[in-house]
């Protein structure tokens, strides 16, 4: 048993030098220990020696176990094992930062401007219009004493949005109901204007019975088209928040108008707490009727202008662009 483990020790060290030597070394043993495998050819090389070669190999076994005694080092090192592939990552390439396009601003052609321009400049001439004819009698005056506020404000927002730049705002999605309100609204009213027709009154010239009843059926379809007119101008504040939408994108994209708007309100308050403490004169002029109107008639002396009761004033672009908007009451 002895001699048969001195030859195997004997022919593993005789043995090329190869891999497996790798083992012993890190483990500092003489020798690699041999496989399972290697262990089968080594009986089977050894059947095939004669006596004497096999006493050589022994005295070779000796040798090695006497050395590795000296040494102080383990005959035998781990079974050697088959390295393991590495396995090779594949290579990343860098990570290219794309920069996001930004998105173009929108643009309308010259038809889709001048719709919406004619909507805008159309409505607010048509609702100074009506208030102007209602200045020709005092109950149609009071009619719309309750909207004045109202009208003044949405006359105000209409001449700020009325600007180029702003058209397209109004294609937004998010303003798109409010494009669509305006747009059936400025219907409306400009119908409801065609059809308002006030009295004929001649400064001056006195008035036969039947020209006396005329007016009055006149004052009387009048005031009803004004309550209908009314109506539907506290609808679309009420239910359509055409107000609260114009207010808004005023906001998003003409801030100064409506900081100014306030500061022009707030003087025209002060304004108003003093004047009334001051006496008043009334002044008559005869003036043609606007829009519809027919003849001359008894005027209190506003001026007929598409801002007409606006009481406000704004001007954006005044020093680039030489142009101006005024809401003159």
């Amino acid at each position: 048993m002895k001699k048969t483990f001195l030859l195997l020790l004997s022919l593993i060290c005789i043995a090329p030098v190869d891999t497996r030597q790798a083992p012993a070394q890190q483990n500092n043993a003489l020798l690699p220990m041999p496989s399972e495998k290697e262990m089968e050819e080594i009986q089977k090389f050894l059947d095939t020696l004669s006596p004497e070669e096999l006493d050589e190999l022994a005295k070779i076994g000796e040798e090695i176990i006497q050395t590795a005694e000296k040494e102080g080092r383990p005959l035998f090192g781990p079974t050697p094992t088959t390295p393991a592939t590495p396995v090779q990552k594949p290579k990343s390439s860098p990570i290219k930062e794309t920069k996001s396009a930004k998105p173009k601003a929108k643009t309308l052609t010259s038809k889709e401007k001048s719709r919406i321009q004619r909507v805008l400049t159309g409505l607010v001439e048509a609702i100074a219009s009506i208030r102007q004819k209602a200045t020709s009698d005092e109950t149609l005056i009071q009619s719309l004493e309750p909207l004045n506020k109202s009208l003044n404000d949405l006359t105000y927002y209409l001449n700020v949005i009325t600007y180029s730049k702003h058209l397209v705002h109004l294609t937004d999605t998010e303003f798109k109901p409010l494009n669509d309100n305006l747009r059936k609204l400025y219907e409306q009213i400009e119908e409801l204007d065609s059809q308002l027709e006030v009295p004929e009154v001649e400064v001056g010239t006195k008035q036969t019975n039947a020209a006396i009843k005329l007016q009055r059926q006149q004052i009387k379809n009048a005031a009803k088209l004004l309550q209908k007119f009314s109506s539907i101008i506290e609808t679309v504040i009420k239910q359509k928040h055409v107000l609260t939408d114009l207010e808004r994108l005023v906001q998003k994209y003409e801030p100064e108008a409506l900081k100014i708007k306030k500061e022009q309100e707030e003087k025209e308050k002060k304004a108003s707490t003093q004047h009334t403490s001051l006496p008043t004169t009334n002044r008559v002029e005869t003036y043609k009727t606007p829009r519809g109107g027919k003849g001359t008639q008894q005027y209190t002396g506003r001026s007929n202008n598409r801002g007409y009761g606006g009481g406000l004033s704004y001007t954006p672009y005044s020093s680039k662009h030489g142009s101006s908007t005024s809401f003159p009451g």
